[in-house]
């Protein structure tokens, strides 16, 4: 390790800290528990700069190398699988909230030239009345979807980058 990098230490009773309690199956198989990511983003987001070692603390009486390589490989793997995830789930956001955008704007331009032409006939009248709310509702869903989930979406995809970035290591806490 180097020890000028900044690190990120975490306290574990035992090797099933990292796993969910709810997956039956083998320790490698399992899903990563939500209270050891959450735990990380606590972490995380108490220091200035990004940590580039993440130290898992075990007593020394749980330990054993083998497992140790074992799910610091599935943990380096998980991190780079739900990066991706993230960015995919970005970018579709993204698309969606730009394509309700300017569906939104198209719905509101049929309704002004419907306006602007006066066209007083019946059907026109009644396609007024639907197109003017559902041309701002289109608008403002489309709006909040590239504000707000990006941004939300950011955070995640700076979160999994972080630690995907990180070279994992075991100690002993004693």
């Amino acid at each position: 390790m180097n020890a000028k990098a900044p690190e990120l230490s975490l306290w574990l009773d035992d090797f099933d800290d990292i796993y969910s309690d709810f997956d039956s199956r083998h320790f490698l198989k399992r899903r990563v528990s939500e209270d050891f990511l959450h735990e990380l983003e606590l972490a995380l987001a108490g220091k200035e700069k990004p940590a580039s070692n993440l130290i898992l603390l075990l007593p020394e009486d749980k330990r054993s190398v083998e497992k140790e390589r074992d799910i610091v490989t599935n943990l380096q793997q998980f991190f780079k699988n739900q990066y991706t995830r993230c960015l995919r789930e970005h970018r579709a956001t993204f698309q969606k909230g730009l394509l309700l955008l300017l569906t939104g704007m198209c719905v509101m331009a049929a309704d002004f030239i419907i306006s602007y032409k006066q066209w007083q006939h019946i059907v026109f009248q009644l396609l007024r009345v639907l197109m003017e709310p559902c041309g701002w509702f289109l608008i403002w869903i489309g709006l909040e979807k590239l504000y707000y989930d990006v941004q939300k979406h950011r955070k995640e995809i700076a979160r999994f980058l972080t630690l995907s970035k990180m070279t994992i290591h075991f100690a002993s806490s004693e």
